[in-house]
C-alpha cells in the first residue's frame, strides 16, 4: 500500500511538472560573452618587432 501510495504521487508530482515545463518553458537570460581579442593580447606583450611569433 505504502509502494502504490509513493507511485501515485510520484507520478502526480512528474505530471504535474512536464505539464508545467510543456506550457511555459523557462526562459534564459543568458548573454553572449564577446571573444578573446588575441591582437590586444599581442599588443600588449611588448614583444620585439620582425621576430617569428610576431603576428602583426
Amino acid at each position: 500500500m505504502r509502494a502504490l501510495s509513493f507511485l501515485a504521487a510520484f507520478a502526480i508530482a512528474a505530471g504535474l511538472f512536464w505539464a508545467s515545463i510543456l506550457t511555459r518553458p523557462p526562459v534564459t537570460q543568458a548573454r553572449t560573452t564577446p571573444g578573446i581579442d588575441i591582437r590586444e593580447m599581442t599588443i600588449r606583450t611588448n614583444l620585439p618587432a620582425a621576430q617569428a611569433y610576431d603576428a602583426f
